[in-house]
């Protein structure tokens, strides 16, 4: 049970005519101690937006970069994600597809991020392809290498700055709060799906110099303002 669906609980107890007054007294207590700890109102409990949901993310290309970036900007967001087959039927195949699970409002915040980095990074890519011919390499084996090390640096990227927002001593923000709350009610859901989650991401470069050039161009792009109504503090790095 999420700590809204526990809160609105003892709000219906507190405001039971059939409960005493004591009782009633001390379920409303409960209440307000429950709200200042997780940094909620009585406004937010009644908001559709609290309930988990899944959202079916059918992307054409599913690369792990891809996954690993989506995964990493599901959690930023209070949101996780697993992977799910879908059938194509323009080109009649099966294809691996991304479910992010959260709020419909936090999903929508992830999913815009993932969307802004992966165009970004085959943007790049193609620039990058075209300005560093090799004809020891195929012009596609130097644009696929280098999204595998800018994604792979992207990812890692939105990891430091969840963990960095995580150590941030509790403020008006209260996001240390709303990870502890919001990112657990959405694993909790995937948990009680038994899904068997792959335990790390990997990649194979074949091109190591297009690879490092892109790990290394990832550092240029910027994690903030890409995403309208995202989470966006000044104390967050570029």
């Amino acid at each position: 049970m999420s700590i809204v669906e526990t809160i609105a609980k003892l709000r219906a107890k507190a405001e039971d005519k059939s409960v005493g007054e004591a009782e009633a007294a001390l379920f409303a207590e409960k209440v307000a101690d429950l709200l200042a700890k997780h940094n909620l109102t009585l406004d937010d409990l009644d908001r559709e937006d609290n309930y988990i949901v899944e959202e079916h993310w059918h992307t054409v290309y599913c690369d792990p970069w891809r996954r690993y970036i989506a995964s990493s900007a599901a959690r930023l967001y209070f949101c996780d994600c697993y992977y799910r087959k879908w059938y194509d039927p323009l080109s009649r195949r099966v294809r691996d597809g991304i479910v992010f699970v959260g709020t419909a409002t936090n999903i929508f915040v992830a999913k815009e991020m993932s969307e802004y980095l992966f165009n970004t990074t085959m943007r790049m890519a193609m620039t990058y392809a075209h300005e560093n011919k090799d004809t020891n390499y195929s012009w596609r084996k130097t644009r696929l290498n280098y999204e595998r090390g800018m994604g792979t640096r992207l990812a890692q990227r939105l990891r430091e700055l969840r963990e960095a927002r995580m150590q941030r001593p509790a403020d008006k923000s209260g996001l240390p709060a709303l990870y502890d709350t919001e990112s657990q009610r959405a694993k909790s859901h995937i948990d009680a799906l038994g899904l068997t989650k792959k335990a790390g991401f990997t990649s194979v470069f074949t091109r190591r110099d297009a690879a490092r050039a892109g790990f290394q161009d990832a550092e240029k792009v910027s994690l903030q303002e890409q995403v309208p109504g995202g989470v966006r503090d000044p104390g967050d790095p570029e």
